[in-house]
């Protein structure tokens, strides 16, 4: 995991944010994102997807661009078994104190 951080804008990504496609009436501007722009002032937290990548690779996928993404659903389940395991340490380390 990296420290939080803010999402990259359309045209830090390079992207065209105004294409237009032809109609009717002329050409017509259509927005590239669909994220209003206080997504990209606020900061997130997540994993990074080549570290993901080497220990559940089915949980990575990589777009037409090359751009890796994570299966953050995925993950749930993955988390709450090692959460379970964990806690099955933790009271058997007690067990251990305690006697």
């Amino acid at each position: 995991m990296k420290r939080p951080c803010k999402l990259k804008t359309p045209e830090e990504l390079g992207l065209n944010t105004s294409p237009t496609v032809p109609s009717d009436t002329g050409d017509v501007s259509v927005p590239v994102n669909i994220l209003s722009p206080e997504h990209f002032t606020k900061e997130y937290t997540g994993f990074i997807a080549q570290d993901v990548q080497k220990v559940f690779p089915d949980l990575v996928s990589r777009d037409s661009d090359g751009k890796l993404a994570i299966d953050y659903l995925g993950l749930i389940p993955v988390l709450v078994e090692a959460i379970k395991e964990q806690q099955a340490e933790i009271e058997a380390l007690k067990k251990q104190v305690t006697q």
